[in-house]
C-alpha cells in the first residue's frame, strides 16, 4: 500500500520544479496509475491525493475523450487481433481558469471495467515526448504518459484549448476478447506549485473484438434485410432505422478488413469488385457503435 502523503498523479508544474507530490515526468515511473483501470495496491482514479497537489476531485471543466482509429485515421469501436491501431486521448478545457500545459496517462486493460488486479493487453509505442511506464510493485497497469510537461495542442490555455496525444497500439492475439482503454488529463496552470489550481478529469471505452464468426459484445439494434446474400455481383443492404454518416466494413473469415463503404438513408448497394468467392462478415457502424452484424456470401 503507498503511503498516504504521496500523491496518485502529480504531473507538471514548472520543469525541473519537483516536490515530493510532483511528477512532472510521469507518475507511473514511481508507480502511480491514476486512469481508474486499477483499484488494487491503493491506486484510485485521477490526480487526487488530499496533501494538497491538483484538485482533490475529478471536475466537469476538463473533459476526456478516447478514441480508436485504425488504418486512415478511422474511428472504430473494434479490434482485429493483432492488428495496428492508434489510441487517441483528447481533453479540452470548457472551464474559465487558464491551464496551458498537460500531462496524460493511457492504459489498456482486458475486460471493459475496472479491476482490483487488471490484464494488461495489446502494446504501445509511445510517443515523442512520452515512454511507456512498466508494472511495479505499486501497480499493475502498464503506462503510457508524458516525459515532460506538454504544451496544449491548440489555444492558450483558456477555455477551449485542447489536449491531444497519439499513440501506436498493437491489438493482443486473437481470441481476446472485449478490452478497455482508460486514460486521464491533468490539465494545469504551470504556476510552479502542483496545487489544486491544476485540473483533471478521467474516461474510458470499451473495445470489442472482431473475430471470423462475427463481432463480439457489441450492440446489434437496427434490423437489416441483406439481398440477394449470397450474390454474385451485388448485393443491397436495407436498415429498418435512419442512419446518417454511417459506414459498413467487410472482413474476410480472418477478420481483415478488405471492403468499407460510407453512407447515410435506410438503404445501401455493395458491389462485389475485388471480393473473391468466400465467407464474410460485415459490421454496420453509425455514431461510432455497431448496430448490425452478419454474414455475407459472394459466389
Amino acid at each position: 500500500m503507498k503511503k498516504l502523503n504521496v500523491i496518485k498523479f502529480s504531473v507538471l508544474g514548472i520543469a525541473g520544479y519537483l516536490l515530493v507530490c510532483g511528477y512532472h515526468a510521469g507518475a507511473g515511473l514511481n508507480g502511480y496509475s491514476c486512469t481508474g483501470a486499477e483499484t488494487g495496491l491503493g491506486n484510485i482514479a485521477g490526480c487526487t491525493t488530499g496533501s494538497g497537489c491538483h484538485a482533490n476531485t475529478a471536475t466537469p471543466a476538463i473533459t476526456v475523450a478516447l478514441e480508436l482509429d485504425s488504418a486512415g485515421g478511422k474511428k472504430t469501436n473494434y479490434y482485429v487481433g493483432g492488428g495496428k491501431y492508434t489510441v487517441k486521448i483528447t481533453g479540452t478545457n470548457t472551464g474559465s481558469t487558464s491551464q496551458p500545459d498537460f500531462g496524460y496517462q493511457v492504459t489498456c486493460i482486458k475486460g471493459t471495467t475496472a479491476q482490483t488486479t487488471p490484464v494488461n493487453e495489446g502494446t504501445f509505442t509511445a510517443p515523442s515526448g512520452s515512454h511507456v511506464a512498466p508494472a511495479s510493485q505499486y501497480n499493475v497497469c502498464v503506462l503510457v504518459e508524458q516525459s515532460n510537461n506538454l504544451k496544449a495542442t491548440s489555444g492558450s490555455g483558456g477555455n477551449g484549448t485542447t489536449y491531444v496525444e497519439s499513440i501506436s497500439w498493437t491489438a493482443p492475439p486473437k481470441g481476446t476478447g472485449p478490452i478497455s482503454f482508460w486514460g486521464v488529463i491533468n490539465a494545469v496552470n504551470n504556476n510552479g506549485t502542483n496545487d489544486k489550481g491544476d485540473l483533471w478529469n478521467t474516461n474510458s471505452i470499451p473495445i470489442a473484438e472482431i473475430t471470423p464468426t462475427g463481432i463480439a459484445s457489441v450492440a446489434d439494434n437496427n434490423a437489416t434485410n441483406v439481398y440477394p446474400n449470397p450474390f454474385s455481383t451485388r448485393t443491397t443492404f436495407s436498415l429498418a432505422n435512419e442512419v446518417n454518416n454511417a459506414s459498413i466494413s467487410i472482413y474476410d473469415i480472418t477478420g481483415k478488413e478488405v471492403k468499407q463503404i460510407n453512407f447515410s438513408g435506410k438503404e445501401v448497394t455493395l458491389d462485389r469488385g475485388t471480393l473473391t468467392s468466400g465467407i464474410y462478415f460485415y459490421n454496420i457502424v453509425n455514431e461510432n457503435q455497431s448496430i448490425k452484424t452478419g454474414k455475407l456470401i459472394v459466389q
